[in-house]
């Protein structure tokens, strides 16, 4: 699904459900003129007071935010057809906003051994 059908399925979510789904394979980031390109991705999806599914997802990513193996997404799922599932973009982290997190969290740690 891209774009247009993430707008079209969104439109079709009639009992929405949040969730997580945690990518197990995803296509990775080639070389790119664009800002977005397609990707593939190999899905855990785990809605809330739903069972956990399996499934592929295809859809147009802003580079800026190219996703990873391992990592957790937000979702919004149909309860009554889970086949209809959107990827939450806006609430994904930036490549820039990931590295940020990251050294902050390195400096936690380098200051916490300092400590000792």
């Amino acid at each position: 699904m891209g774009f247009v059908g993430d707008l079209i399925g969104r439109m079709r979510i009639s009992d929405p459900v949040p969730g997580r789904a945690e990518i197990v394979a995803c296509s990775p980031l080639t070389e790119n003129s664009g800002t977005s390109a397609n990707c593939r991705m190999t899905l855990v999806v785990r809605p809330e007071g739903m069972e956990p599914f399996a499934r592929d997802y295809h859809c147009q990513v802003k580079l800026n935010r190219w996703p990873r193996n391992g990592q957790r997404l937000p979702v919004t799922v149909d309860r009554d057809n889970p086949r209809r599932m959107k990827l939450e973009w806006g609430r994904i982290p930036t490549a820039k906003e990931r590295a940020r997190d990251a050294a902050r969290a390195r400096v936690d740690a380098l200051r916490g051994l300092a400590d000792r």
